[in-house]
């Protein structure tokens, strides 16, 4: 900004609306990267739910073959996820070294069957929709039963809507809060300025001649104040990083950038209407309200 236009601000309290605006775009910022990191570990959690296939005895090679090609086309398994296959001999073997006691010494046959074990999309894990996946899994040619445990599943969902909602509603609560925020400490920092906005007014100026350096002003402090919010959060990101390293897995770098370019168009946003409405309301008043 010219020395111009700061003799026509006058004295502006830059530090403090920078302290308020940062502050303010840094709790926006936090919780976007909570809901995101919440979002990602509910996934994980939904993800690593197993659906186990039994199939009917007596199939070949061939066969089972064909049924893991028609369970791979249907539209709710999830293709990033291999389909594995757990034969009845493979789970005897693990009865055995889970139990310490081999029941086929007992039986003539082994009363196993294979499985196929698949993971479900996300959108299919609510109940409903589960139990639908489930049927349509048991029309399949050659499966005979399914199996899921249906009470993690319900818990998954009933934390995932509570997370959703406490992490909803404080988001528009940190929104709200950050907006009165960001607008009080400007309209605060205008105050000191009514006199000179209406000796402006008083010998002719515009409106927008009036409000453009302080404008202005409010775009570099939008900038600057989103641009430290932003820097914040890659040092609250490394120190979590460095206090539970399991968390690095969770970090995704372009998205920590697509919310640090929001801050700073958020700041920048908030901080001219807020300039903006409160120039407006200094040039509206009448002189005695000045005081």
């Amino acid at each position: 900004m010219t020395s111009y236009n700061k003799r026509r601000v006058g004295s502006y309290p830059y530090a403090n609306v920078l302290f308020s605006m940062t502050c303010a775009l840094f709790m926006i910022g936090l919780i976007s990267l909570f809901a995101f990191y919440a979002n990602k570990l509910t996934g994980i959690m939904q993800n690593a739910v197993e659906v186990q296939v039994v199939l009917s005895k007596g199939q070949d090679k061939e066969q089972l073959e064909s049924v893991k090609a028609n369970l791979t086309s249907l539209p709710f398994i999830d293709k990033e996820s291999a389909i594995r296959f757990v034969s009845k001999e493979d789970a005897a073997k693990r009865v055995l070294e889970e139990t310490g006691e081999d029941f086929m010494n007992l039986l003539e046959d082994n009363p196993l069957r294979d499985i196929f074990i698949v993971r479900v999309k996300r959108e299919f894990l609510v109940n409903g929709s589960l139990k639908q996946v489930a049927a349509d899994l048991r029309k399949v040619k050659g499966v005979h039963e399914i199996i899921y445990t249906q009470q993690i599943i319900q818990e998954i969902n009933r934390n995932v809507q509570r997370i959703s909602s406490i992490l909803g509603l404080m988001a528009i609560a940190f929104i709200i809060t950050s907006v009165v925020l960001i607008n009080n400490a400007i309209k605060l920092a205008l105050f000191s300025q009514r006199f000179l906005i209406r000796s402006m007014q008083l010998v002719g100026a515009t409106s927008l001649f009036i409000e453009k350096p302080f404008l202005i002003r409010s775009l570099l402090q939008g900038l600057s104040g989103g641009l430290i919010a932003f820097v914040m959060l890659i040092g609250f990101q490394y120190g979590l990083g460095k206090t539970w390293p399991e968390l690095n897995d969770l970090v995704n770098y372009p998205f920590t950038a697509l919310v640090g370019a929001g801050l700073m168009l958020s700041g920048i946003a908030i901080g001219c209407l807020s300039v903006h409405f409160a120039v407006n309301r200094y040039l509206k008043m009448k002189l005695d309200e000045l005081y």
